[in-house]
């Protein structure tokens, strides 16, 4: 479960995953590349289960500051990143 995505709270992630390749095949049939790039977009989350290394959600859904940048305090998701060590950085 992705914890930082409200739409998905009681949801597996292989549900949105299969939503999201659906939804891409009916709007873009022709792109088979685009279908399984819309399948795989959120394969890194398979590092949160303990067998492929444990790692904190923050670490591994998108919730670092990858520029240097700190996230705005009005985005939505911007309780999910207190956990994250570059949130108290943000000289």
């Amino acid at each position: 479960m992705d914890e930082s995505d409200p739409d998905l709270l009681n949801e597996p992630q292989i549900q949105h995953l299969l939503q999201s390749a659906e939804a891409i095949r009916k709007d873009y049939p022709n792109e088979d590349w685009l279908h399984l790039t819309a399948l795989i977009h959120d394969l890194g989350k398979v590092m949160t289960l303990p067998q492929f290394g444990g790692l904190p959600q923050w670490a591994v859904v998108g919730d670092t500051f990858p520029v240097g940048c700190a996230f705005d305090e009005s985005n939505v998701h911007h309780k999910y990143f207190m956990e994250n060590p570059d949130f108290y950085n943000k000289d």
